[in-house]
């Protein structure tokens, strides 16, 4: 099953660039972002009355999930503010920096093992980031590398989200990601709120189908996947994502919304793929843990005790 639920998790997550894109034609940055979580944290508060799942009897059980939905909510706040400013394909190859910070991280806070081959896939995709940033020095202007540094930023915020709750989480999944997706909520509308006042709303159906694809799968489903996923792989193994999503969103942008490909995007793009790979290819041949089990009759993994939570 974890084959699945991170075979869906790539595709969701590949698709919701595009879908912000869109989104930021008919709704401000921050508060588009907190209306979405606002919604799926009230779409799984339904399912968990459905599934018969309540919170834990102690709130500080909570906390890692609370101290995860604030740092989501910061990450997808500097997400949807950059990506006004640069392609949808371009935010996903950014964000694919993830691995990297979340190696730092992972030593830093719950001891994975930082390797020769880890470092030198670290340097080769950050010379691919680099290398974006320096095509946009030309367009200071415009915003794009005010947008860039706004994606790296968050990825290195939502990779020390995700150490957070592989070294503290102990809470059933479903109630979790609620709380994640509320918490989040309450930071972006409380950012919005001052930041956003009397910013104009362009109501179209087409933003409309893009956010309610964003509240529905690209947070309360891919979150859910995202946390019972965490339990269950490496946390750099589990940013082995960043590797596949940039390249479906690169695909949507070009095809869809017809986004340029240029040669310093694609140069920058194949080094921080190589780099990615590097980090993580090598780890699904020495251990399951590390990479979803791709056979068909694979042993499910076994629950940790403080599994029932994401």
């Amino acid at each position: 099953m974890n084959a699945v639920f991170f075979a869906a998790l790539c595709l969701i997550w590949g698709s919701t660039w595009m879908a912000i894109k869109i989104n930021l034609g008919s709704f401000p940055p921050f508060f588009s972002a907190g209306l979405r979580f606002l919604l799926a944290g009230f779409v799984l508060l339904a399912a968990m009355k459905f599934a018969k799942v309540s919170f834990p009897g102690e709130w500080r059980k909570l906390s890692p999930s609370f101290v995860f939905g604030l740092l989501n909510g910061i990450s997808y706040g500097l997400i949807y503010w950059g990506e006004q400013y640069i392609p949808s394909g371009l935010t996903a190859v950014l964000n694919a920096s993830l691995p990297f910070f979340s190696i730092i991280f992972a030593a830093m806070f719950i001891g994975e093992r930082i390797t020769l081959r880890k470092v030198f896939g670290s340097i080769i995709g950050f010379a691919g980031v680099l290398l974006l940033f320096y095509e946009s020095l030309s367009e200071l202007s415009s915003g794009k590398i005010m947008g860039e540094i706004a994606i790296v930023v968050a990825a290195a915020v939502y990779a020390l989200a995700g150490v957070h709750v592989k070294k503290r989480s102990s809470v059933e999944p479903l109630a979790a990601v609620t709380v994640q997706m509320l918490t989040a909520a309450a930071v972006l509308l409380l950012v919005a709120l001052p930041v956003e006042y009397g910013a104009a709303v362009h109501f179209t159906w087409r933003g409309l189908v893009a956010f309610m694809y964003l509240s529905l799968f690209g947070s309360a489903v891919a979150f859910y996947l995202y946390n019972h996923l965490i339990l269950r792989m490496e946390v750099t193994a589990l940013s082995y994502t960043s590797l596949i999503t940039p390249a479906i969103a690169t695909l949507l942008g070009v095809l869809i919304m017809e986004e340029e490909l240029n040669g310093f995007m694609i140069i920058g793009m194949i080094l921080i793929f190589t780099g990615t790979a590097i980090i993580n290819i090598k780890g699904a041949h020495r251990s399951r843990d590390k990479l979803p089990d791709l056979s068909a009759d694979s042993e499910p993994y076994r629950q940790s005790e403080e599994l029932r939570q994401s």
